[in-house]
């Protein structure tokens, strides 16, 4: 297995655990963020999303992330999906940066890419395909999801 391989997977396991374990910053609702995609003239308005309800599709995220990791199975496959198809549609209407849109971009890209059938090797490879040019885009979503959902602010309904 080439290093590189391993640096992705990292980084997506960096940004969730970053987001579980830093302190809580308030959470003041900034406004200065713009909702990527609003640019975008072929696409519907975008409807505005409160933090919870990202959060808790975050945390589903990273909760089938880890039922995949455990034990990968068609099943579980399509639960990660069908978590990073849910956090893909809500983030446009967050008010988190473009680079943590990017970041967002990143993990959803990662997990969509998957085969129904995926094992261990095939998540290392549409991790290793799935590539950041800088950690800029991980660290700008760990900051939104700490400033967002606080200390244990993801929740699912795993």
């Amino acid at each position: 297995m080439r290093p590189r391989a391993l640096v992705a997977p990292a980084a997506v396991v960096a940004v969730v655990a970053a987001a579980l374990l830093v302190g809580d910053r308030g959470s003041d609702d900034d406004e200065g963020g713009t909702a990527a995609g609003a640019d975008d003239p072929s696409s519907a308005p975008v409807r505005l999303v409160t933090d919870d309800e990202f959060c808790a599709a975050f945390g589903e995220l990273a909760a089938a992330q880890e039922a995949q990791l455990a034990a990968a199975s068609p099943a579980a496959v399509s639960r990660l999906k069908d978590a990073s198809t849910a956090v893909a549609d809500l983030a446009p209407g967050t008010a988190m940066s473009e680079d943590a849109q990017a970041g967002v971009d990143f993990v959803v890209g990662a997990f969509l890419g998957l085969p129904d059938d995926a094992t261990a090797q095939d998540v290392v490879e549409a991790d290793d395909a799935a590539t950041l040019t800088d950690d800029a885009h991980a660290q700008a979503l760990a900051a939104y999801l700490a400033e967002a959902c606080g200390p244990g602010g993801l929740s699912s309904a795993s």
